[in-house]
């Protein structure tokens, strides 16, 4: 029989928690971490991120009219619980379809526009962040079209650190062009 202190440190009751609570995980926690997997720790909008994962994992029948509950917590003591209901609106033209829809369109699109690199290059990308980010005044030395459409990036910061921010053109943007000029973006870094 292990005391309060000793729970928290012993190795072989955590495996046996985890593994007693798998199914519940992968039931009721996995799929909600879709975007989490597939873009990280977004920390503010991470608890909409796994809410669309949520969405985006189950057909649209098993949806409607059921109950989620949402937990948010900062770093510090701050938290945050609430819950939605999943239900459809049939005076508007913002449904659940609809969502669903626009949702699962994005997934697509991001899945089409990750450009994967090698390790050693991501490596060295992000020593040369390491560099320059406190550096100031600068403008980031990146093409603004290997965003995303629509994306807003930092375009400068002055000698008093204020920030300016500019917006991808949507018009300005090709997969392939984009790919290619990240890829010789990044292999010219120092």
């Amino acid at each position: 029989s292990l005391s309060n202190e000793e729970s928290f440190l012993d190795k072989k009751l955590e495996k046996e928690l985890i593994k007693s609570s798998e199914s519940l995980f992968k039931k009721k926690t996995l799929p909600t971490l879709l975007f989490a997997k597939e873009i990280g720790n977004m920390y503010t909008p991470s608890l909409y991120g796994c809410l669309v994962s949520h969405l985006l994992s189950e057909p649209i029948q098993a949806l409607r009219n059921t109950r989620v509950c949402l937990f948010s917590y900062g770093s510090g003591s701050a938290s945050a619980m609430f819950s939605v209901i999943i239900q459809e609106n049939s005076n508007s033209s913002f449904t659940l379809e609809n969502l669903l829809t626009k949702l699962e369109q994005q997934r697509t699109k991001l899945a089409e526009h990750r450009v994967e690199i090698e390790p050693e290059l991501y490596d060295k990308y992000l020593q040369h962040r390491e560099l320059v980010n406190k550096k100031v005044p600068r403008e980031p030395n990146f093409i603004p079209n290997t965003l995303y459409p629509g994306t807003w990036y930092l375009k400068s910061i002055d000698q008093n650190y204020r920030r300016t921010y500019d917006r991808v053109s949507k018009e300005a943007y090709s997969l392939e062009n984009t790919r290619k000029a990240l890829l010789d973006q990044l292999c010219t870094l120092k």
